[in-house]
């Protein structure tokens, strides 16, 4: 029975995905009250997404029903959902890249509203969304240009502009520091405050506790708690979503060698998106895990990005055990047992169409070779790694697109250290994973370090500081700050670096001089 509070009663839906076999959803039921902050919560393929893509009428149910304000619910579009005030942010980004942020904002919009291709209507309109919700990103420029977090400011902004009854947000602070984190939580109560509906889904326990008002927690489909935010501790709802007692937190040592990597002066970017990494210097040992942090958007994932011969390099040096490797492309770093994950798993790290066999030697395999591989040994193989690293997946001859990002995110780390590389450059591993799943990657990293170095990229403090042997802040492009991770080293204090960019030679100095004895 729906009261006059509830905003959405969701009774019974389940959904099977006839193509693998999964349950995604059983008998799930829920009530979403006006006015509140609802998280979603549960581990990677515990069907959250699936709820919300119901919700947002991007997919059918089996069978159940919604209600919306009373109204029994049967969408068969997102824009059906639009018209009447639900709203979705997704995971992954739903943009093109070829096109404008402006023009990714309007696409969608019926023209009776902003007027036919009246792009100056729309701009105003865009800047009053921004201005309102204290969004900003620039207008003019090309979406695949812009950073991860950008990117989620423009999935936000696409969706605010509709001016929905209910927003759901599926991690949203994924990508983002912080400030950025407390900034948009300053939103959503402002949201609130003006009797909108949030639904939150968020794997960050923490952040939930710390926003959400209700809490509905799934496992395997179905809804196994549905409480206050008050009611429960961290560890208690952490215990309802995996179902079982154990260490969420990684196990972190250090023993580093040699000088393994080494990067002087480095300068890179392009004509179009300007210097984007400034005059960068840094070491990597044999059996350390260096960490370079920042707010998104400061030259991180270019940097990244130009090791691995993704980004023109201008000027500078990357040097790895003793050769000089720069402006190599991918094919030949990957011949000196150089590996790289990127921040964007489901566009750069994999092949969403392609089965999991595939995906897993594909980026090792030349193209004129493919037809004369043994695939019956190559399945073999694969299952192996899949069992040993506990990788759940539907059917090895099925596209990856059906893995959740949990397990999709441990193939591809997986099919990297597979080759048995000495250096792995990763970017944001543990984005949009729920906690047991996140340990999980942290784990594998960790591991491997008794066989090489990894060079990692991440947004996310806590994950820094779970992992990393040394902690590098990027700012406008350079290092501003550099530190051994040990109990003297805080969020806080990382915080002020990505945040100020003020640059401490003393610190920075120091802690080179320090590390390298």
């Amino acid at each position: 029975m729906m009261h006059k509070k509830d905003v959405l009663l969701i009774e019974g839906v389940s959904k099977l995905y006839k193509e693998s076999n999964t349950q995604a959803l059983k008998d799930v039921s829920m009530v979403v009250k006006k006015g509140m902050i609802h998280a979603l919560i549960g581990e990677n393929a515990a069907g959250k997404s699936t709820l919300v893509s119901i919700i947002a009428g991007l997919i059918p149910k089996d069978s159940g029903e919604i209600f919306f304000n009373g109204e029994r619910l049967n969408f068969s579009s997102p824009k059906e959902a639009y018209k009447k005030g639900i709203a979705l942010v997704h995971q992954h980004f739903m943009l093109v890249d070829e096109l404008s942020v402006l023009e990714n904002i309007i696409l969608g919009i019926e023209p009776s509203f902003l007027g036919f291709l009246n792009k100056k209507k729309a701009l105003n309109y865009v800047k009053f969304v921004e201005k309102e919700y204290g969004l900003s990103v620039d207008p003019f420029a090309y979406v695949g240009n812009l950073s991860v977090a950008e990117k989620q400011y423009v999935e936000i902004l696409r969706a605010l502009i509709h001016d929905p009854e209910i927003l759901i947000l599926d991690e949203p602070t994924s990508v983002l520091t912080e400030k950025e984190v407390d900034e948009l939580f300053k939103i959503l109560v402002s949201l609130k405050e003006k009797g909108k509906t949030i639904i939150y889904i968020s794997h960050k326990l923490p952040e939930i506790k710390q926003i959400a008002d209700r809490i509905t927690v799934l496992r395997k489909g179905m809804v196994v708690g549905e409480f206050d935010s008050s009611e429960l501790s961290t560890e208690e709802i952490a215990h309802l979503m995996i179902g079982e007692t154990a260490s969420l937190k990684p196990i972190r040592t250090s023993s580093a060698g040699n000088i393994l990597l080494s990067i002087k002066e480095l300068r890179a970017g392009s004509v179009r998106t300007g210097i984007r990494v400034n005059g960068v210097s840094f070491d990597i040992r044999k059996g350390e895990i260096v960490a370079i942090t920042g707010v998104a958007g400061n030259g991180q994932e270019e940097l990244i990005h130009a090791i691995f011969g993704l980004v023109d390099i201008i000027s500078g040096t990357v040097v790895f055990l003793d050769e000089n490797i720069t402006g190599l492309k991918p094919k030949e770093l990957r011949k000196r047992k150089i590996a790289f994950v990127p921040s964007d798993r489901t566009s750069m790290g994999c092949c969403l169409k392609c089965t999991v066999v595939e995906n897993m030697v594909m980026p090792y395999i030349h193209a004129q070779r493919i037809k004369l591989l043994n695939w019956q040994k190559l399945t073999s193989q694969v299952y192996e790694r899949i069992q040993k690293n506990e990788i759940s997946v539907p059917g090895l001859s099925l596209p990856v697109r059906y893995l959740s990002g949990g397990n999709l995110q441990k193939l591809i780390i997986s099919r990297e250290l597979a080759y048995n590389p000495k250096l792995l450059l990763v970017s944001d591993p543990t984005r949009g994973l729920d906690t047991k799943s996140a340990t999980e990657v942290q784990n594998l990293l960790l591991e491997f370090k008794s066989r090489g170095s990894v060079l990692m990229v991440s947004t996310d403090l806590d994950e820094v500081l779970n992992v990393a042997d040394r902690i590098l802040v990027m700012s406008a492009g350079r290092i501003v700050f550099q530190t051994i991770n040990d109990d003297s080293v805080s969020k806080e204090i990382l915080g002020r670096y990505m945040i100020s960019g003020d640059k401490s030679e003393r610190e920075v100095t120091g802690v080179n001089h320090e590390t390298n004895t």
